[in-house]
């Protein structure tokens, strides 16, 4: 396979080079994007060791001096090429906003930028010195060079070089280069012919892809735009869970493609559909493929079928039976399929498998402190071209973590925030109980697509009434049922209605009103769903706050957001820096209950905004997302049409919605059914 001689030649770009090429443009549905990874570290680093480790990187591996000829769709390894440019910015003497800002800018700058693909370098590296050794990385790279596996090597290497700059590595006999042409012969064998026969017969019987709800013809969106979420399940849980998976026969990877089909199962349309399940085993083409960096990537259309009344767990291990079945037939790409499919089904513009799941758990190169642990992972953010929602998974310290980015202006509005928290507690849930593994309903087999198809969509009048009118419903329909259980108190919707009044009465005093946000700064508790039914009832929006962040972040949010009335607990408001010059009131212990339990007159019309969450968005900076009251009850009523959620063994049948985690944001969106 090596071939020293025409090293620097040009050579073809594989499939996926040529769709993630393809995607930069508008030709396509979700098009303009390029298809790209942005992670910002943070920890002591001598600067000149690192720039000296990056040099020693770009002259092993052929791939970081790739250009691209878009015109000819071919690509070229430079012979040469200059020091790596790396920005250093000098952030010392800087005071904290503008040490912020600068971070920002840079984030801004670089976390969804399209670089010239016939230009090198086709990454890019940028240094805020915080102190003497303290330093915050960007590093911005195209996956038209690099797939994730590739990220991983490259991170493993650089903390060689940078360890000890003396360290001799195994030469690479073979290059990126040569696996793609190897590569290309492989189409006329008759392994491969036996992959092809294979899918031509699979592609006709596929369904689609999950029918989630959407806000707005994804068509529409001329500048898709990412927003990352991300959660981690600590290392212990994780370890548990992972047992539980291989007592029922399962891959850490098998169980989380099930989990994800449960979640997905809940809000589309049917159980029947196909997720894009991207693979990044190389081929063994030459005895050092597993070393070379590249974009070496492909995907899997796989098929879930969750429409039976079998067992979550005979569920997961019938995904994980056809997905090993899939990847027997490996050997033509996933973009061909798609192009296959295309022809078939007619749409070669439209993103026919815009869902998800990539899994990195388990593959080289991976679960090693960057630098020996001197720098830290404290950001990422990746996009891609044809696909608006695209889950990660890994693993980090023997702890899972999972990145979910998805565009969200595609989505009814909070949609991705719950779907994203329903995955994290399906997964506390398959964790914490053994019972939940032989359960049939954990929420998508009764799914109800008339109910669904009834729910206002985008061309649809919207509801005209506000979200606490939904809570109101139930309290008078059942006022001595539970409506809240937590670990310090349980409230019938009946109490829950008198506490939010008394806490809506103290903020309509103190000048609660429409479209000025009322914060909400709580661990996650009973007291959450008093405060924010209360901030509803005054009239007013409520802004949730996790207090977890900094205090300074905390503070930026509130000034931004302009809202002098906080909502928190006792023991987050005792010695609080971000409570300077703000009224508070501690829900589990100041609500006089001498206040009225009477509701306060409705100042509110549907069209007035019923919360306001801010995220890091793009930049860091916290950026508001404003959902009015008749957005969030359309979604709402969406959720309540679908299937159940998980239920948790020892409550209610009625208790389908189980805990968002702290102050969730559309927490007082979604009352029992």
């Amino acid at each position: 396979m090596p071939n020293q001689d025409e090293r620097f030649d040009p050579f073809p770009l594989t499939d996926t080079q040529h769709a993630y090429l393809l995607g930069r443009t508008d030709l396509f549905e979700l098009g303009n994007v390029s298809t790209h990874a942005y992670y910002e570290f943070e920890g002591e680093l001598d600067i000149p060791r690192f720039v000296a480790a990056w040099q020693r990187l770009v002259e092993r591996h052929d791939v970081l001096r790739v250009v691209i000829d878009v015109e000819r769709l071919e690509q070229r390894v430079l012979p040469e090429v200059p020091p790596v440019p790396i920005e250093v910015v000098d952030l010392r003497k800087a005071d904290e906003d503008t040490v912020r800002r600068r971070v920002e800018e840079i984030r801004a700058r670089l976390s969804h930028e399209v670089v010239p693909a016939d230009r090198w370098p086709l990454f890019t590296i940028a240094l805020c010195r915080l102190t003497d050794t303290r330093v915050r990385a960007h590093i911005s790279f195209d996956a038209l060079i690099l797939d994730y596996l590739s990220w991983k090597l490259l991170l493993a290497d650089l903390s060689r070089y940078y360890l000890d700059p003396a360290v001799p590595l195994p030469e690479l006999e073979a290059t990126f280069r040569d696996y793609v042409l190897a590569e290309t012969r492989l189409r006329d064998t008759e392994l491969y012919q036996q992959s092809e026969d294979y899918w031509v017969r699979r592609l006709p019987t596929l369904p689609p892809a999950p029918q989630l709800p959407r806000a707005q013809d994804p068509a529409t969106i001329t500048h898709p735009r990412f927003v990352g979420r991300r959660v981690r399940l600590e290392a212990s849980r994780w370890s548990r869970l992972k047992a539980r998976a291989a007592k029922a026969g399962l891959t850490p990877t098998g169980l989380a493609l099930a989990a994800f089909a449960e979640v997905l199962g809940v809000f589309s349309r049917g159980s029947h559909f196909c997720i894009n399940v991207p693979r990044m085993n190389r081929l063994p083409l030459h005895p050092q493929a597993d070393r070379i960096l590249g974009e070496f990537a492909s995907f899997t259309l796989l098929e879930v079928d969750n429409r039976g009344r079998d067992s979550f767990a005979e569920r997961a291990r019938r995904i994980q039976r056809q997905i090993w079945h899939d990847l027997t037939h490996q050997y033509v790409s996933g973009v061909r399929l798609l192009r296959e499919l295309a022809r078939v089904q007619g749409g070669a513009d439209r993103a026919l498998m815009p869902v998800v799941l990539t899994s990195t758990i388990g593959l080289r190169g991976g679960d090693k402190p960057l630098l020996g642990g001197q720098l830290e992972e404290i950001y990422t953010i990746s996009q891609t071209p044809q696909v608006f929602l695209d889950v990660q998974i890994d693993e980090h310290d023997g702890a899972l973590f999972v990145n979910w980015d998805a565009v969200d202006e595609v989505f009814p509005p909070g949609l991705m925030d719950t779907m994203f928290e329903a995955f994290h507690t399906l997964l506390q849930l398959l964790e914490a109980d053994e019972d939940s593994w032989s359960a049939v309903d954990l929420g998508t087999t009764s799914g109800t697509p008339t109910a669904r198809a009834g729910v206002s969509g985008p061309d649809q009048p919207l509801p005209g009434i506000l979200v606490q009118d939904l809570f109101l419903d139930q309290a008078r329909r059942r006022p001595a049922d539970t409506a809240v259980i937590s670990s310090g108190r349980s409230l019938s919707y009946a109490e829950l209605h008198a506490e939010a009044h008394r806490v809506a009465h103290w903020l309509r005093a103190r000048g609660a009103q429409p479209n000025h946000p009322v914060a909400i700064v709580m661990d996650k508790g009973w007291e959450q769903i008093v405060a924010a039914y209360g901030v509803l009832f005054a009239g007013a929006p409520y802004l949730p706050i996790d207090p977890t962040q900094p205090a300074p972040r905390i503070r930026r949010i509130l000034e931004r957001a302009g809202t002098a009335l906080v909502l928190t607990q006792s023991a987050l408001a005792a010695g609080s820096e971000w409570s300077h010059g703000r009224q508070l009131l501690c829900v589990d212990t100041e609500v006089d209950s001498t206040l009225s339990s009477d509701p306060p007159p409705v100042l509110q019309q549907p069209d007035d905004l019923a919360y306001v969450l801010f995220t890091s968005g793009s930049t860091g900076e916290p950026k508001g997302a404003m959902l009015k009251h008749d957005g969030m009850v359309n979604a709402s009523n969406w959720v309540r049409s679908s299937p159940p959620w998980p239920s948790i063994p020892g409550l209610p049948p009625q208790w389908s919605c189980p805990s968002r985690g702290r102050t969730a944001p559309a927490i007082a969106a979604w009352p029992d059914t």
